[in-house]
């Protein structure tokens, strides 16, 4: 038997026996799942995909390193000074990821290291997340990257607060104006991961494959 104590315009006292206290302890566990589960939320179909959990690999395997790698965007020509291929096992099958560096340039108003993730296959590569120099890097060794995939385009971001796709909850979120203090910065959520931390990178890029171009172990 639970006893509230209610003071007020008007004061008494509110028994609530165990059976009405276990249904109001279920309703409450009801309202907090709904709120983690997309089916709940009335979310359905390419919406409700994009809240689902992604199998994370156990352990990224550093499987390659090539020399001489680029890849041609619209803008010009990226020349990646250190280019390592990773494969990642998870229960749906394989997939392999690349992290590529680039030397310094100008970027939100200053010169920056920038890292680009890739979809490795036996036909070529897939670009997929950019990993930016924060402002403290040098003291922080920290690099942050956008989170894509809201709207219909999946090209979207998401502003703080916004509901991610549920594998997020396993990685580092910040907002990138906080760490790119630049007019024109994006205030979205946005991953921050260390300088070596691979896993974050990689985790992140392949939430982003999934998500936004339905790329999936196999």
């Amino acid at each position: 038997m639970l006893e509230l104590q209610v003071k007020g315009t008007i004061s008494g006292t509110i028994a609530i026996d165990d059976t009405e206290l276990a249904k109001l302890a279920q309703a409450v566990a009801g309202a907090n799942a709904a709120h983690e589960d997309p089916e709940r939320q009335g979310l359905t179909g390419a919406v409700a995909e994009r809240y689902m959990d992604v199998e994370f690999p156990g352990r990224w395997e550093l499987v390659a390193t090539r020399e001489g790698e680029t890849y041609t965007w619209p803008q010009g020509p990226d020349e990646y000074t250190n280019f390592q291929i990773y494969e990642g096992r998870t229960p749906r099958g394989t997939i392999r990821l690349a992290v590529g560096r680039c030397e310094r340039t100008e970027v939100w108003g200053r010169d920056r290291v920038y890292l680009i993730t890739f979809h490795i296959t036996a036909g070529g590569k897939r670009p997929l997340c950019e990993f930016l120099e924060t402002d403290d890097h040098a003291t922080s060794r920290e690099f942050i990257a956008i989170i894509r995939g809201n709207g219909d385009s999946g090209r979207g971001m998401y502003s703080p607060g916004a509901h991610l796709p549920g594998a997020y909850r396993k990685l580092r979120i910040e907002t990138y104006s906080d760490r790119i203090a630049f007019k024109g910065a994006w205030t979205k959520q946005a991953v921050v991961a260390q300088e070596d931390d691979i896993d974050s990178m990689l985790n992140h890029s392949l939430i982003q494959a999934e998500q936004r171009f339905d790329i999936r172990p196999s």
